[in-house]
């Protein structure tokens, strides 16, 4: 269903954005019936969040967020120094 429902926001002609589309769906633990979808680019990616948020897959109405950043944390000792100012 995923498939189907994000296929729409990749050019399927196109090598790289055929690559790049990729689920992950989420079976168990935790985070069981999420599902990762990584498209070829952003704006690609702004058109799916904004047209398939809130769409009713069996029964549900889906949540489309981005992924948060990967960026490293800041390192806790930069933290207690900036506390003191």
């Amino acid at each position: 269903d995923l498939k189907f429902i994000f296929g729409r926001y990749v050019d399927f002609s196109s090598q790289t954005e055929r690559n790049m589309f990729d689920i992950r769906l989420m079976k168990e633990g935790r985070m069981k019936g999420q599902a990762f979808v990584g498209l070829a680019n952003e704006k690609a990616a702004a058109k799916a969040l904004r047209e398939v948020n809130g769409f009713e897959l069996k029964e549900k109405p889906m949540v489309v967020q981005f992924a948060r950043s990967a960026r490293p944390k800041q390192d806790s000792a930069d933290n207690k120094r900036g506390r003191g100012k």
